[in-house]
């Protein structure tokens, strides 16, 4: 489960690739130049086009009601965390988020921080395979230094946050190269919906 999220009236370079009706005809050349063609199309379309999983988008959400708030927009983001075709209809206030949005970044970046995210409530360990998170229940003594380092609603950072040895991942976490994207896609997208 994701969101996708269009741009309403990107400026658009170049015809984008047709996915062949053949598609499972084709030579496997064939098919890596479709999506050769259609990576480049995208590049070029920045504003197209967003995509983000909820776990990832929750983060960005919550740093654009942020920015919301801090710039005084007025923009109801409530419906902001469904599918439900809400987004913004101008780019006048898509430069103004992605403004607040790279000054957020360009903090990040200062500070050397790669990843972030929200305390939602619910955290993740690493997998102690290594490969992969897990979800398990807290024990009261991590429960309190999590809530200490990361408050209920508030920014994670460092992440991991690691407590007796184990690192501990808020569920919701994205990487700042993903906000960065998205930056790119508000420059691009001239007001956008998320379905």
């Amino acid at each position: 489960m994701g969101m996708d999220i269009y741009g309403k009236d990107p400026k658009i370079v170049g015809d984008e690739p047709k996915f062949p009706d053949n598609y499972n005809e084709l030579s496997e050349k064939a098919q890596r130049c479709y999506w050769d063609l259609k990576e480049e199309f995208d590049l070029a379309n920045p504003g197209k086009y967003f995509r983000a999983n909820i776990w990832s988008w929750r983060p960005i959400q919550l740093a654009c009601v942020y920015v919301n708030e801090e710039l005084k927009m007025g923009i109801n983001m409530d419906n902001w965390g469904h599918n439900s075709g809400d987004g913004l209809d101008n780019q006048q206030d898509c430069n103004t988020l992605a403004l607040g949005l790279e000054d957020m970044l360009e903090g990040m970046r200062d500070k050397g921080i790669k990843k972030f995210g929200f305390n939602l409530g619910s955290w993740n360990i690493k997998a102690p395979d290594g490969n992969g998170y897990q979800y398990r229940d807290l024990t009261d003594d991590e429960q309190e230094y999590l809530e200490n380092i990361c408050p209920n609603g508030g920014l994670c950072n460092p992440i991991p946050v690691v407590y007796n040895d184990i690192e501990f991942y808020p569920s919701h976490v994205t990487e700042v190269d993903h906000l960065e994207e998205f930056i790119k896609f508000l420059r691009h997208c001239n007001g956008f919906e998320i379905w």
